[in-house]
């Protein structure tokens, strides 16, 4: 029969499983004492992280399961880390070579293509507005402030005679 690695050798999972049936603790206990499903404690118990949302939930886990079971937090945490870090090591090496992007012309091309759609629709919008200044010269009435008002200086305005005092 082989030995069992010291406690601080194996993972956070073999840890919790080992101690759970050392104390003669029941997979089914556990987890209803822990209030979660016995798949999640399989999962715990099997290392496989990968259906948790997020790191902070398996953390919250391997506390809580190392609490029930008086083990040193510091020791199982010490040992998620580790295969945190082979596991983090290994997707480095498998994206190691990023491909070029094949979309970056057509990425381009879309971006110039919405500038161009707004910068139409917000001549669109102060045209449907605003309407055409020319119009707004024609058909302005006589009154010679409002022409001074809505002329550029300098500009010809043939209704305002300059004779009369305004």
């Amino acid at each position: 029969m082989t030995e069992d690695p010291p406690i601080q050798e194996k993972t956070p999972g073999a840890m919790l499983q080992a101690m759970r049936k050392q104390q003669g603790k029941s997979a089914e206990d556990v987890a209803l004492a822990l209030k979660i499903s016995k798949h999640r404690l399989r999962s715990i118990e099997a290392d496989d992280f990968g259906d948790f949302p997020a790191e902070t939930y398996v953390r919250g886990y391997l506390k809580n399961y190392g609490r029930l079971l008086n083990i040193d937090e510091i020791a199982l945490m010490s040992a998620y880390e580790k295969i945190q870090v082979k596991e983090y090591d290994i997707g480095l090496q498998e994206n190691r070579e990023i491909p070029p992007n094949p979309e970056g012309k057509s990425r381009r091309l879309w971006l110039i293509f919405a500038i161009l759609i707004i910068v139409v629709t917000l001549w669109a919008a102060a045209y449907w507005l605003l309407g055409d200044v020319n119009e707004w010269v024609d058909s302005a009435p006589a009154d010679a402030g409002f022409a001074l008002a809505i002329s550029p200086p300098g500009a010809y305005a043939p209704w305002f005679d300059s004779s009369t005092p305004v």
